[in-house]
């Protein structure tokens, strides 16, 4: 690890510590498009997750994929506000900056963290989805994204549903990761 890597997580790891949050292990083991990384956390003694992006996580964020990072974060903790009470969606904690730096911020979202394998893990295992978890894993995600096209003040468009953004564990599925969500006015399409 570089010294710039070790200085931004002791960056980290001081700036949660200072809203009562801990970190834990990495869960998202690539960069995403919008430049960022979840990790399991604890906060007041729960699990949560906690979502990270920075300028610095991406080298291709530079001049006016800065603004597309920051409309990608405002975005999804927008939605994540409104829709997180969706049984198949995670709840929305809190998101701030995670210190005071300004020319390389670091911000932080915090959401439930649902501890079940996405259907992506399930398929590299090798694990045959059942009939009921296929019954469940369509009632649970349409739910989700019915929820998200009618029930919002804007229509929300996920855009990225896929096997890792969808995690299942038999009686529940959940819909994550909506950093890519598109909104609209209730007559788009």
């Amino acid at each position: 690890m570089t010294e710039r890597n070790n200085g931004m997580k002791e960056r980290i790891i001081a700036g949660l510590a200072k809203r009562g949050y801990t970190l834990g292990e990495m869960l998202s083991t690539n960069v995403g498009v919008s430049g960022s990384i979840v990790f399991r956390g604890e906060y007041e003694g729960k699990p949560v997750a906690i979502k990270l992006a920075s300028y610095g996580l991406m080298n291709s964020f530079e001049g006016p994929n800065v603004e597309k990072l920051e409309d990608f974060r405002r975005r999804e903790i927008e939605t994540l506000r409104l829709a997180g009470s969706h049984s198949s969606i995670p709840g929305y904690i809190d998101s701030f900056d995670v210190d005071d730096n300004v020319r390389d911020p670091i911000y932080a979202l915090t959401m439930e963290h649902v501890d079940y394998p996405s259907i992506a893990a399930k398929i590299k295992k090798k694990e045959r989805v059942s009939d009921q978890e296929a019954r469940t894993l369509v009632r649970d995600i349409l739910s989700a994204e019915n929820h998200l096209h009618t029930q919002l003040p804007t229509q929300t468009l996920h855009r990225d549903v896929k096997t890792t953004n969808v995690l299942l564990n038999g009686q529940k599925a959940y819909l994550i990761d909506f950093d890519i969500v598109k909104q609209g006015d209730r007559d788009s399409t």
